[in-house]
């Protein structure tokens, strides 16, 4: 019984301490002398001050509740300073292992932040029998922790900022391009948001290039904060406006079909999508069948392969010969399906071009972010955007042993490092493991 809190430095006292079929309740002597200074003025000179009865929760011992009562010796500061000021604080002894705050361990703090990654709010209270308020409360102060801890990753090189829709709301997430890692998810898009989360980047002026898509307060943020960096509009958010404009052609006729057509041409469009020189021969007599029956489909198909022949070019130059060229080309009717694309690049001129300058940056990421978005707003998970970014950012984050960064983590070394940096978390990677936690049942549900 004598060891049965194991916490160096706080003696049981075996008289007092009570076991029963659900619950342990450890009495925990006094120590007379375990504050040596004030802790406000820090002199020496303190004198104890009687003692309070205070009690603790910790983990679990053998399926029963555990309990640790502290009688807690409290003093005085003597400290008289001057005439003008005194000090003459009353505290409380403390202990490294007990929470200053929590009125609970520190194991049973660190057990609830990580247990709560991995599983709803209310099993984890069910575990530990407290409330579910208390493990929400710990789980947002213990991720505040980690993100303490943990700091910044390096500033990119090439920093990605883009949009996912996670939970019905578009959120902002920031990538490391070159290195294929998550940098920070976002709970919105919004200026503030991104300035906000800009300006605490270390060594943001060493960002040289900045990808994202065609939203104006990006552009505005980055002008602002990070002037140095170029901004490259990334191709594929150009030439999906492409897909849309020959979706829209195709959705203008198909009133003008059965049903069972309208299904037949829904399930061929993947052959309007791809590029032409990738259709197999087969696939290429169905895209002529369908062309023939409707010229519309056609024009705007030939449309979409002349817009991607401007990122078939090597130079800007070229590229915006190639798109003067295909813009020239376009009928009325099909500058009515395509006028969205040819506002974007209007309005995006030098950063949409600005891809030939840099055309091997591109969203390398995007498969990767796409499982985790699918994996995130999967029905019956019930993530809230707390706990799905303290599970990509933090569930890896028990420090590794040789290198002292999360597992999962990315890391880079630079000309002159001894040691690599934490660049970020590899989005593969998390999208790996939060789908094989999906796999494995009920057990991994996170709520909140």
């Amino acid at each position: 019984m004598a060891d049965i809190l194991g916490i160096e430095g706080l003696t049981v006292d075996i008289d007092k301490t009570v076991e029963t079929d659900t619950n342990i309740t450890i009495r925990v002597k006094r120590r007379p002398k375990g504050m040596t200074a004030c802790p406000r003025c820090r002199n020496a000179f303190i004198r104890p001050n009687g003692s309070r009865l205070v009690t603790y929760r910790d983990l679990p011992v053998r399926g029963k509740t555990v309990t640790i009562e502290w009688e807690r010796q409290r003093y005085m500061c003597l400290n008289t300073g001057s005439d003008t000021w005194q000090c003459g604080q009353s505290f409380s002894d403390e202990h490294e292992e007990l929470h200053p705050s929590r009125l609970m361990t520190m194991r049973l703090f660190e057990y609830i932040g990580r247990r709560c990654l991995k599983h709803t709010f209310a099993s984890v209270a069910a575990d530990i029998n407290v409330d579910e308020k208390t493990v929400r409360n710990v789980f947002e102060a213990w991720v505040e922790r980690q993100v303490y801890e943990m700091g910044d990753p390096i500033a990119p090189r090439v920093l990605g900022i883009d949009e996912v829709h996670l939970l019905h709301q578009a959120r902002g997430i920031m990538t490391n391009v070159v290195e294929r890692t998550l940098y920070d998810l976002l709970p919105d898009r919004r200026r503030e948001t991104i300035a906000t989360r800009i300006q605490a980047m270390p060594d943001r002026d060493e960002v040289e290039v900045v990808t994202m898509d065609m939203w104006r307060p990006y552009r505005d943020v980055v002008h602002a904060l990070m002037p140095q960096a170029d901004i490259v509009i990334d191709k594929w958010h150009v030439v999906k406006m492409a897909n849309e404009a020959l979706e829209a052609a195709r959705k203008s006729f198909r009133k003008e079909l059965s049903a069972k057509r309208r299904r037949t041409l829904l399930n061929d469009r993947f052959l309007l999508l791809k590029r032409r020189h990738k259709l197999t021969p087969m696939q290429e007599l169905l895209l002529q069948a369908w062309t023939k029956e409707f010229p519309i489909l056609g024009h705007a198909y030939a449309a979409k392969e002349g817009f991607y022949a401007v990122y078939d070019e090597l130079s800007a130059e070229e590229a915006r010969d190639t798109y003067a060229i295909w813009l020239d080309s376009l009928t009325d009717e099909m500058k009515a399906f395509f006028q969205p694309l040819i506002r974007a690049v209007g309005n995006w001129d030098e950063e949409v071009f600005n891809y030939f300058r840099f055309p091997k940056l591109t969203n390398a990421y995007t498969e990767a972010l796409n499982g985790l978005v699918k994996i995130a707003n999967r029905n019956g998970r019930g993530y809230s955007f707390d706990v799905l970014r303290a599970k990509m950012m933090f569930q890896y984050s028990e420090a590794a042993k040789d290198e002292g960064v999360p597992p999962g983590a990315a890391l880079s070394v630079l000309p002159g490092q001894q040691h690599p940096e934490f660049v970020g978390m590899d989005m593969a990677t998390l999208a790996a493991l939060l789908e094989e936690e999906f796999n494995h049942g009920h057990s991994t549900e996170l709520s909140g």
